[in-house]
């Protein structure tokens, strides 16, 4: 629907400017023309579609109320200046507009009153007419520099973005290299106008070589680019007023729009960027159109002129559709600018990306090798092909990786002294190498010496201080990393994450309370944030808040609503319901556990043991057998299941062999030696039940039962085996 509304009002315009035949090749050749895909069909582009619709509607409605005297000038110019601003919030080029509205006010004289105008100025007055062009043209140019003030106050002092040397490699060079450059990138815009064969959707880094000197043959291009501007400048002054009006406006539509984009005012994040050629194409295609309609005009030419054009016009339709063919997916995307552009580190690594997205990672290798084969000093590319050798678990080669990476980095204080600006995007990279190291705990210290590094390069780099404290946990330095994580709060104090470890420090230091109101601040920032609904709800479950239960039973509710839910999740819900009686619900909740982690020991154990206590022993052995055989050296379900066949079952055999388990495990588990003294007992061994209970009252002399029991089994031995004086029965796990 937007590009309906961009082909009617740019027809709308040419007929301004042109006859209606010339209007219409004009409309159709921009509505056909192959570089407008980039804007079009990418995301980014949406704003170049929204300026252009801002841009022709001021454009049009200055020159249709210029002069139909029903408005005055405040009015035009105001609601221009309107327009020019709402365009404005889109995109920077469409405050030309105003400088496109100067150049028609200029230009656009009425005869009768430029003669009136003449004789005033003969008079040493100045006319009505040239007082209403001088205001006219001082109320665009005060609205334009009134927005650019007004956007630069909203920037801050950081008026125009800081990019990296990669995104616009002519901006970090010296003189004469940056300014043949730049001169010479305005020849290659115009051939992708006149020649949109080779179309690429990325041109930053090394795409474009520079220029490095006056003998380089590209200067030619840039040459031949000027001389086309001065010849149409200079016919410009040959033609008739209606012919030359068409031909002014034509090459303000061509340049202005183009002007914050050439890197002539400031360094843009680009070397060539197809999208911002939409504006500036209506001019070029009207200028073909003039071109042509002065073909069409003669008679001998007629034929040639409507061969041309239709030729023309399907060569840019077929160009068209190929190239939204290549926009369908990324990976044609990349694979067709890779056709082209086969200097673009960016390239390679961004179609890497897109196979690892596709699980090829061995093939995604072969791209980021190439990509730093291509360009040795950017960080990127070291960064993927670690990340890539880590998911293959190749770790090794993925911290040399890392470690060359590290290498390009100037020291903290030389980086001080240059007042070079480290990104984010290339900090990563000391967490991605500290992550790898920290796997192994030995290499904390090395970790951490990486954090603070990291730091030092760059003291806002929140992520840092947010794995330090991470570090420094594991190294039981919860005091250290409390700091850390409230250093980064300093920075970001809207980071959902940072509350959340904070709350885990305080969490582990026994500041319940505390820690909560840390969990509901994560929670406040971000309402959906799934690590803090699930320990806030431990939080409150564990430590006995019995007037938040709910609360904590409707967070981990959310998480199951939002399709997040793990099996922690389901085993908290399931101790909550076990907590309020609820064993139907328990039960649910474990076996959903179960089904998000079969192998899960907490769910296993305590479903089995649900099951027994409801004496449906073999149902709990079911699962038992499960939990054994995923945690063979499970004490609690060794135990558990030693006791159903003691009291159940009487399998004692399978008990004894239960807790001589074990005892291979704990060799001074109290429930093990006590109970298999029972077991001593149960078989009527008592001289082996009495050395039993001896030897784990040696061991647990504190512990009343097992003294008692002693007594009764001595007593047995001193009275005969017929005298039984006490009843003993095996102790019951519990959960």
């Amino acid at each position: 629907m937007i590009l309906f509304i961009i082909f009617v009002l740019n027809f709308r315009l040419c007929l301004h400017f042109s006859s209606g035949t010339s209007s219409l090749v004009s409309s159709a050749l921009f509505a056909v023309h192959p570089v407008h895909t980039e804007a079009v069909n990418g995301v980014v582009g949406r704003a170049e579609l929204l300026s252009a619709v801002a841009f022709l509607c001021a454009l049009l409605y200055y020159i249709h109320n210029r002069y139909q005297h029903k408005t005055n000038a405040w009015q035009e110019c105001g609601v221009t200046s309107v327009l020019a601003v709402l365009g404005l919030l889109c995109k920077e080029q469409a405050l030309t507009v105003l400088a496109v509205c100067c150049i028609y006010e200029i230009m656009s004289p009425k005869n009768q009153r430029r003669v009136q105008g003449i004789r005033y100025l003969m008079l040493g007055r100045v006319s009505p007419w040239l007082r209403d062009k001088l205001l006219r043209v001082s109320l665009l140019m005060t609205a334009a520099l009134g927005a650019l003030y007004l956007r630069c106050k909203i920037m801050g002092p950081k008026i125009v973005p800081s990019f990296s040397r990669f995104d616009n490699p002519a901006a970090a060079s010296a003189t004469p290299v940056r300014q043949l450059t730049y001169n010479y990138l305005l020849s290659v815009n115009a051939w992708l106008l006149l020649f949109p064969c080779n179309l690429c959707c990325d041109w930053t880094m090394s795409s474009i070589p520079l220029i490095t000197g006056f003998w380089d043959a590209r200067n030619l291009a840039t040459v031949a680019f000027y001389a086309f501007i001065l010849f149409a400048a200079r016919t410009i002054f040959r033609l008739e007023e209606d012919a030359r009006m068409s031909l002014v406006m034509s090459l303000s539509l061509l340049i202005l729009p183009f002007l914050p984009a050439s890197n002539f005012f400031f360094p843009v994040g680009f070397v060539v960027a197809e999208r911002v050629l939409y504006i500036p194409s209506m001019g070029f295609c009207m200028i073909l159109a003039q071109g042509w309609s002065i073909l069409w005009e003669k008679r001998a030419c007629k034929q040639l002129a409507a061969v041309g054009i239709l030729f023309l016009l399907a060569v840019h339709v077929l160009k068209t559709i190929r190239r939204n063919e290549d926009w369908r997916t990324e990976y044609t995307l990349y694979s067709s600018a890779l056709s082209v552009n086969q200097r673009n580190a960016k390239l390679f690594n961004n179609m890497g990306r897109v196979l690892e997205s596709l699980d090829k990672h061995e093939e995604s290798l072969t791209y980021y090798n190439e990509a730093i084969r291509i360009q040795a000093d950017d960080v990127r590319g070291y960064l993927n092909l670690g990340r890539v050798f880590t998911h293959l678990r190749r770790y090794d080669e993925a911290e040399d990786t890392y470690l060359k990476a590290k290498s390009l980095f100037l020291d903290p204080e030389e980086t001080r002294e240059r007042e070079v600006r480290v990104t984010p995007n290339h900090l990563q990279l000391f967490l991605n190498l500290a992550f790898l190291i920290s796997r192994n705990d030995s290499r904390l210290e090395e970790a951490d010496a990486l954090y603070r590094e990291a730091i030092t390069l760059r003291s806002d780099f929140t992520n840092a201080y947010l794995n330090r404290g991470d570090v420094l946990l594991k190294m039981n330095r919860t005091k250290e990393a409390e700091a850390m994580y409230q250093r980064a709060l300093e920075f970001d104090d809207s980071n959902p994450d940072l509350y959340f470890n904070l709350g885990i420090v305080l969490m582990d230091q026994g500041r319940n309370v505390e820690a909560l109101e840390l969990f509901n601040k994560a929670l406040y920032i971000e309402p959906d944030h799934e690590k803090s609904l699930e320990f806030s709800a431990v939080l409150i479950h564990e430590s006995g808040m019995s007037r938040h239960q709910n609360l904590a039973r409707d967070r981990l509710e959310r998480i199951v609503d939002r399709g997040k839910e793990t099996d922690r999740v389901y085993m908290r819900l399931g101790l909550m319901a076990l907590d309020s009686k609820d064993f139907a619900n328990a039960e649910r909740c474990f076996k959903k556990a179960l089904m998000k982690k079969p192998d899960s020991r907490e769910a296993l154990f305590n479903l089995a043991l649900l099951l027994s206590e409801q004496h449906r022993h073999k149902e709990a052995l079911s699962f038992l057998e499960q939990l054994l055989r995923h945690h063979p050296g499970h004490i609690n379900g060794l135990i558990l299941l030693a006791d159903i066949n003691v009291n159940h079952l009487k399998n004692l055999d399978v008990a004894e062999e239960c807790y001589k388990k074990v005892l291979k495990i704990d060799p001074v588990n109290q429930k093990a030696l006590h109970n298999l003294c029972v077991l001593h007992f149960e078989r009527q061994d008592f001289a082996m039940a009495e050395r039993c209970l001896s030897h784990t009252l040696s061991l647990h002399p504190t512990v009343p039962y097992i003294r008692q029991h002693l007594q009764v089994v001595r007593n047995i031995l001193k009275q005969g085996s017929d005298s039984v004086f006490g009843h003993m029965a095996a102790s019951h796990p519990v959960s």
